[in-house]
This record gives structure tokens, sequence and C-alpha cells, in this order.
């Protein structure tokens, strides 16, 4: 039986005489007031811009240029989303001057046009940065997926992926990208393009199947060894929930979690009326994936102390941005506990040295 969940109305009664009401009610608008704040310094997003440098890209036997580009995403509003430190605010990143004027001007700067080139459509279906935030270290990465066309007639298509680490990953966000056209250009240039077109540009009915180049390697930029880990999914892990039992023994209250390496985050909350810390072990590195809860709880600022495990998951409503239905149960030793509160939590029986112990809330 959990407790808190059965006695909810005692818990009401014995706060009632160990507080002040016109205290208590102070205290709770005080608390509904930071939570709202913690929550709008927690998500409020501010706008960056990346501008791309101009470098000249060196293709062999070059034959082609870029014409123009289409912005062909499901998602135009940014090109990602990045913390700036572990804890700092998130940004909203887009390309300066525009997204299509500004990688035209790319292409113009790194591809200059020459005498016979033939005119090349960029179809650019995703162009995303991301980061992946760890105790030690960062992992910046770049993905695009681009469509080749002249006139009407397709191709050529890729994806490429561009991992980087190191300490401060937010500066090589602008080299990711640069070195992901860099990759997909070369390979369309290695490609049989050019047998798919004749002097006219039409079509050619019969074509040899497209082979791809082998990744160009260097130094900075590594095939990935994460498991692709930029996805949303796994990138952006920290997790804000607000529910009932959330935050310690409270009515109503926070916790957050910050995700420290794949399988372990640290979280901390508070509400009405308690608090919380412990450690989080998850079964994969998944942002949403179910966990163990190591932890200390706090009911009533002193009136209970007690830690435990408890075995949580959740229902995602909402997979992109992670929101949905998080929930928690287990088992907790009692450290601690005012008498008046337990002879008013456990009707005058002998205080236990284990209860159950519950939360649900909502989580994103």
């Amino acid at each position: 039986m959990n407790s808190f969940s059965a006695h909810t109305d005692k818990i009401h009664l014995h706060q009632s005489i160990q507080f002040n009401p016109k205290q208590s009610t102070m205290k709770c608008t005080a608390l509904i007031v930071a939570l709202f704040c913690f929550f709008q310094l927690s998500h409020a997003q501010k706008i960056q811009e990346i501008s791309l440098i101009n470098e000249t890209i060196s293709l062999a036997d070059r034959k082609f240029y870029i014409d123009s580009v289409i912005d062909n995403r499901v998602d135009k509003s940014n090109i990602g989303t990045i913390s700036n430190g572990l804890l700092g605010p998130k940004c909203s990143m887009q390309l300066k001057g525009g997204f299509t004027n500004s990688l035209k001007a790319f292409f113009d700067n790194s591809l200059p046009q020459e005498k016979d080139q033939i005119p090349i459509i960029v179809k650019i279906n995703k162009l995303e940065i991301s980061e992946l935030k760890r105790a030690t270290e960062e992992y910046g990465f770049a993905d695009i997926a681009v469509e080749y066309y002249h006139g009407n007639d397709l191709l050529f298509s890729n994806k490429q992926h561009i991992q980087v680490s190191n300490i401060e990953v937010n500066r090589l966000h602008e080299e990711n990208i640069r070195e992901a056209f860099r990759k997909s250009l070369l390979e369309f240039n290695q490609s049989k393009w050019l047998s798919k077109v004749d002097g006219n540009g039409a079509e050619v009915k019969t074509q040899e199947p497209i082979a791809l180049a082998a990744n160009a390697t260097s130094p900075l930029y590594s095939t990935p060894t994460l498991g692709q880990e930029n996805s949303l999914e796994t990138v952006k892990r920290n997790t804000f929930t607000l529910g009932y039992q959330i935050g310690g023994y409270s009515m109503i209250g926070f916790d957050y979690e910050i995700r420290m390496l794949d399988y372990v985050g640290v979280h901390f909350g508070a509400g009405y009326a308690g608090y919380t810390y412990g450690l989080m072990f998850h079964t994969s590195p998944a942002r949403n994936s179910p966990f163990f809860n190591v932890s200390f709880k706090d009911c009533g600022f002193g009136l209970l102390n007690a830690a435990g495990i408890e075995y949580g998951g959740k229902w995602v409503f909402n997979k992109q941005t992670g929101f949905g239905l998080l929930f928690q149960f287990g088992i907790v030793k009692i450290l601690k506990i005012d008498s008046d509160y337990a002879n008013a939590l456990f009707q005058g029986k002998e205080t236990p040295q284990f209860m159950t112990s519950m939360g649900i809330g909502l989580s994103w």
C-alpha cells in the first residue's frame, strides 16, 4: 500500500496543524512563481545565426556548378537547437541571411561557375546540427540529405553524417556543416551523374548504376561511432517533470534530470512540500528509456526523510519533443519521521521501517 497516496487527507490535516495557513499560502504562491520562472528560464530559446565561411572546394575535373538551392525540409524553422554550456540556455540555430541565400552564396564561392559547366539544382531535404554533452566531453553532429537535379531529372542523392568531439563543440558546428557538404559534393562529382544527361540535358535511358565514392577521411572528422546518437531522441536528453509526488513527497512539484552519461543521470527537485535528489540509472542511452531511481526524499521539509529505489518509465505522446506521462514506483526506507506526523500518517500504529513509494507527472 502506498502510504502517501492512501492517506492524503491525513497529510493535509497534519500539515494544517504544523503550519500557519497564511504562511502556507505565501509559501505555495512563492513556489508556484519559482516553478514558473524555472520553466521559462529552462525552455526559453534564443536565436543564434551561423555564417558559413567561404572556402574553395577542390573537385577533380568538375563539370558542374550549383545553379540554385531548394529548401525541401519538413521543418524550416531552424537547423537545430543547442545549449550554451552544460546548464546554459537553449538556442535555436539558423543560417545567417536565410537558408537558401546562405547556401547559394556558399556554393557560389566554393564552386565558382566556369565555362561549359552544367547547371545543377540542389534540393536540401535535411540539414540539422545537434550535440551530445557528457561530463568530460561533448559531441557535435551535422546531418544532411541532398538531391542533385538537372532540370527535372534526379541525377544523384546522398546523406552525410559528421561527428566531432571536443571539450566545447559549439564553435565546430559551422565546420561540420561545411564538411558535410564537401563530402556530399565529392560523392556527386565522383558518381556517374554525367552519363544521365546528354548535350541538351535530356535524360539518357540506358544508365549504369551509380557508384558511391568512399568517404574521405581526415583527423578532424570521423565516421559515427555512437550509434547515430545525434537524433533528437538521444541528444536532447535532459528531462523536466512536473507532477504529484514528484520532487520529493510533494502534492505538486518538479524534478530536473541532467543526463551526465549514456546510462546515468543526476536529478534534483522540490515542491509543496518537500524535496529530492539522487541518481537515475537508465536501461539504454535513449532519452525516454526506463530507469531505476536511487534517491533521497523529504516530506514537509523535515517531517519525513526516506531513501530508496524506484522503477520508472514514460508513456511518450510526442516522440519529437519527448513529451509524455512519467510514472515511478518502488520501496523506501524511513530514515527519520516526526512523531506527530507518524501518528497521523499510520493511524497510531507502529511506524514501519519500509514503505512503498510512487510518483506520476508530465515530462518533457
